[in-house]
């Protein structure tokens, strides 16, 4: 009987280690990527994002430049990175999801942002109405988050805006739009392809550098 249980309990944490060891792969390989990440539908029209428009010429340009598949070739802490066919171009998407470890370490440990709960988001989540101090903390939760937003969404803006060239940028997408009409191809670190809408990702282009 005892030879039974211990049996039991030797595939039990062989099998879970197996399930562990092969989740971490999967991670090391696809940096956390998934769709989900990058995409999200409570961040409305900011004007303090927008663009002028592309004349025609830059327009053709960037649609060119999108229409060939991208490779994943990195995540940095607010961005996954992926690399054109031709690897002349990188484009990044910011994380957008609520879910990130960060989230909970800042608000919860270090920082308290909950002034900025709602200030760019939908405001649905900000009004849940939760026992005092749930809402206490759900209101810190949700102002990092929009926190590390604003400040990513603004230094990007900047760069674009006043330092094009030496940043190497060529466009930037942070509000949705109606314009693009079309998917782009993604492969994450496993090779499997993923389709995202243009219109209502948020992404920038830059042109490819090569470290010294």
């Amino acid at each position: 009987m005892i030879k039974k249980i211990a049996l039991f309990f030797l595939k039990f944490f062989i099998g879970v280690g197996l399930f562990i060891g092969v989740q971490q792969l999967i991670e090391l390989k696809t940096r956390g990527f998934c769709l989900q990440r990058i995409q999200t539908d409570d961040l409305p029209y900011q004007q303090q994002w927008a663009t002028p428009s592309l004349s025609s010429e830059e327009e053709q340009k960037i649609r060119t430049l999108l229409s060939q598949p991208y490779h994943l070739i990195g995540a940095g802490s607010e961005c996954f990175a992926f690399m054109s066919e031709d690897g002349q171009t990188v484009i990044k998407f910011f994380k957008l999801d609520h879910a990130r470890s960060v989230y909970f370490k800042k608000s919860f440990f270090a920082e308290d942002r909950s002034a900025c709960a709602g200030s760019v988001s939908n405001p649905l989540l900000t009004r849940v109405i939760l026992p005092a101090p749930f809402h206490h903390w759900l209101q810190r939760f949700l102002g990092v988050r929009e926190f590390r937003i604003q400040r990513t969404f603004n230094s990007i803006k900047l760069a674009y805006d006043g330092l094009k060239q030496e940043t190497g940028l060529l466009y930037i997408h942070l509000n949705p739009t109606n314009t693009f009409h079309q998917s782009l191809a993604l492969y994450d670190g496993n090779g499997i392809r993923h389709e995202i809408d243009l219109d209502s990702t948020r992404f920038f282009l830059q042109r490819r550098a090569v470290p010294l």
